[in-house]
C-alpha cells in the first residue's frame, strides 16, 4: 500500500483503480475523507464501503473483483489480469468467467 510502503506497486495501482471505479460508478469516494498527512504517516484507512453495498445490481463477477480491489491487505487484491477478465477482456485464461460485455449493463440504476 502506498501510504505504508512509501512507493508504488502493482497492488497499490489495483487499489487506486478500485477507488477510481467506485467514484466513477457511485459519484462518491468509498471511504470518508481522511487527512492525507495522517495516511502517509501510517494511520489506518477509514472504513471502506463495498461495491456490493453501494451497487448491489452490479453483475456479480465485476462486483466481486472490484470489492477485492479495495482490500486493505495488498496480498488480498486481484491482479490487473483478474480485473481485465471481469471487464470482459480476451485473455487466454478467462474461461468460466462471466464478463461484463458492455457498459449498457450498468445503466439499470
Amino acid at each position: 500500500m502506498l501510504a505504508r510502503q512509501g512507493r508504488g506497486s502493482f497492488e497499490s495501482d489495483v487499489f487506486s483503480f478500485g477507488v477510481l471505479a467506485f467514484q466513477l460508478l457511485t459519484g462518491r469516494m468509498p471511504y470518508e475523507s481522511a487527512p492525507i498527512l495522517k495516511l502517509l504517516q501510517g494511520a489506518p484507512l477509514p472504513r471502506i464501503e463495498a461495491f456490493s453495498d453501494a451497487l448491489p445490481d452490479l453483475p456479480a463477477p465485476l462486483r466481486q473483483v472490484l470489492d477485492a480491489a479495495l482490500a486493505i491487505a495488498p496480498e488480498d487484491r486481484p491482479t490487473a489480469a483478474d480485473i481485465a477478465r471481469a471487464l470482459g477482456a480476451n485473455t487466454p485464461d478467462a474461461q468460466g468467467v462471466a464478463p461484463l460485455r458492455s457498459l449498457a449493463a450498468l445503466q439499470r440504476w
